[in-house]
């Protein structure tokens, strides 16, 4: 036939309908396939939100279990820092007056340890639990001269830390 067309390299997904048809599977495909990726982002970050936010919490909870600690060795050391021994002690640098002061601080009770720190800052007497934290620091001074300061505890780390796993559960 003079006037017919020919068709050449004729595919099989070269009609309009197929065509058309894949166009649609893959918009659906790709749609599907991106919104399962987003949600799995955005539940990923709310996990780890989740998870910063009980950190933040526990991290409070350990500074301001800390602090109460501290605040809670003030009395015990304004008592001690009113010690005739200690003065005398620091007045002389005597460190063995110093050491006697320290270990009758400690066995006084209450008192988990006592750190007494020359004008330099240096330990002259120190004495009690090995494990002792939450050190209140008072600047011992005579006069309006620095002596030295004395820095006194009543908590441990093994009680610090079962009061904190009390509080937080954890």
């Amino acid at each position: 036939m003079p006037g017919a067309r020919r068709r050449r390299g004729y595919h099989v997904l070269a009609s309009f309908g197929r065509r058309l048809a894949l166009f649609f599977v893959l918009i659906v495909l790709v749609g599907a396939l991106a919104l399962v990726g987003i949600l799995r982002l955005v539940s990923e970050d709310s996990r780890q939100g989740k998870a910063d936010a009980g950190l933040a919490a526990g991290l409070e909870a350990a500074i301001a279990l800390y602090d109460e600690r501290v605040a809670d060795a003030e009395t015990p050391a304004r008592a001690l820092a009113g010690a005739q021994a200690l003065a005398d002690g620091l007045r002389g640098a005597d460190e063995s007056l110093l050491r006697e002061f320290a270990a009758g601080a400690a066995d006084s009770g209450g008192v988990a340890g006592v750190r007494v720190l020359g004008p330099a800052r240096t330990t002259e007497a120190a004495t009690g639990s090995d494990d002792a934290i939450a050190f209140f620091e008072l600047e011992l001074d005579e006069g309006g001269e620095a002596r030295g300061r004395l820095l006194a505890s009543v908590t441990t780390a093994s009680g610090y830390a079962a009061d904190l796993k009390r509080l937080t559960g954890r």
